[in-house]
């Protein structure tokens, strides 16, 4: 088991610091640019529709206004479209401080996030499974794939190309966090998370999406497995020390006084146990002399 925990802990090591070529990775996010744009692009043709277009921005006064100071106190405290989603409707807000009720203008808004959220998506999966080819071809799957030509020609559902974009930055800052330990990054997952879910409640199934993810491709449960048998507290006491040498060892392996107070704990604890186990043993074989 402490042999398997280390093979753990070695690989996502070496995946962590596995380079990959820059103009790889370069060629591979033109393509998904070039491909989301060759397929949404058009939209910036289109104008807005007569379904719910009218209740998010034409027909909504303070959307119209652009962005002041009563429609971002009312983008908070109020629900817009039988929805609280305030940074949704800020984005609303910003379009038409920009560009007015230019229809193409708010398609292309769409269409830049949801490439946005392709090129994060790649980056993400490469962050956790270090499988470029694979990442590149569930991000290109996810650029085109047909159940996206609502989220991302309608211009009522930029909720979900916006939430999209943080919920996949909230991902890649949880990765970095199981990594890490950061209350920093923690902070910063917390921080998108809340983001998320003000773009667009659906959010609020990331904490089982992270549960997934721990499973695989993170393998987190592998670190906390439970040990059985006779030698159980000595193989959790030596397991658990095993798991904060790697850990330590991934973080500070360039320095030998370190590793060398962890190897002298890690002596330390393996003595302390066997002379638990010697007297455990001792004190039952008495009581059994006793006895007789």
């Amino acid at each position: 088991m402490v042999n398997k925990k280390r093979q753990f802990s070695y690989r996502t090591d070496r995946k962590t610091t596995r380079c990959h070529s820059p103009l790889t990775t370069l060629i591979i996010c033109l393509f998904l640019v070039a491909i989301s744009f060759a397929v949404f692009g058009q939209t910036i043709r289109y104008d807005f529709v007569n379904f719910d277009d009218d209740l998010y921005v034409y027909s909504a006064p303070v959307i119209k206004a652009g962005i002041t100071i009563q429609g971002l106190a009312l983008a908070v405290t109020a629900p817009h479209a039988r929805n609280w989603h305030p940074l949704t409707t800020i984005s609303h807000m910003l379009d038409c401080q920009l560009y007015g009720l230019n229809a193409g203008s708010h398609h292309g808004t769409n269409v830049l996030l949801h490439t946005i959220a392709v090129l994060l998506l790649f980056f993400v999966l490469r962050q956790m499974t270090s499988a470029v080819g694979k990442s590149a071809i569930v991000a290109t799957l996810f650029a085109i794939h047909p159940l996206h030509v609502e989220s991302v020609a309608w211009v009522s559902e930029r909720k979900d190309v916006l939430s999209a974009v943080f919920f996949l930055l909230m991902l890649s800052a949880y990765v970095r966090y199981t990594r890490t330990h950061s209350i920093i990054h923690y902070l910063v997952v917390v921080v998108l998370f809340a983001a998320g879910l003000m773009s667009k409640p659906m959010l609020v199934t990331a904490p089982f999406i992270f549960l997934l993810v721990d499973y695989w491709p993170l393998r987190r449960f592998e670190e906390n497995e439970p040990f059985t048998g006779k030698d159980s507290l000595a193989g959790f006491c030596r397991g658990r020390l095993w798991h904060h040498i790697c850990v330590a060892k991934t973080c500070y392996w360039r320095n030998s006084t370190i590793a060398t107070s962890l190897a002298r704990a890690k002596c330390a604890c393996e003595s302390h146990n066997l002379h638990l186990e010697n007297g455990v043993a001792n004190t039952t074989r008495h009581f059994l002399s006793a006895s007789k």
